[in-house]
């Protein structure tokens, strides 16, 4: 049994090409995305990258919930006393 990686694709495709379409198939999105994934560091970055990506967006939603909570205790305490000073009145 014959155990397929899963970059198969990519590799046979930069191997079976000639030496001057492998310099064209290098350059652009698609030779930097060649180029990084053969790189460990690179896919390491990238998941460092996404992870703080996505951290700083949960700690920005966090802070904005709680902000917005905040605002609407604070009016419905003002809203409590408008209605209690008109009952009053």
């Amino acid at each position: 049994m014959k155990t397929v990686s899963i970059n198969e694709g990519a590799d046979e495709k930069l191997h079976s090409t000639n030496a001057s379409q492998r310099g064209t198939l290098l350059r652009g999105t698609e030779g930097a995305w060649i180029t990084a994934r053969r790189n460990n560091w690179c896919y390491f970055l990238n998941k460092l990258i996404a992870i703080g990506t996505a951290s700083t967006v949960a700690v920005i939603t966090l802070y904005l919930k709680l902000t917005a909570m905040k605002f609407i205790k604070a009016h419905e305490t003002m809203d409590g006393a408008n209605e209690d000073n008109e009952a009053q009145q």
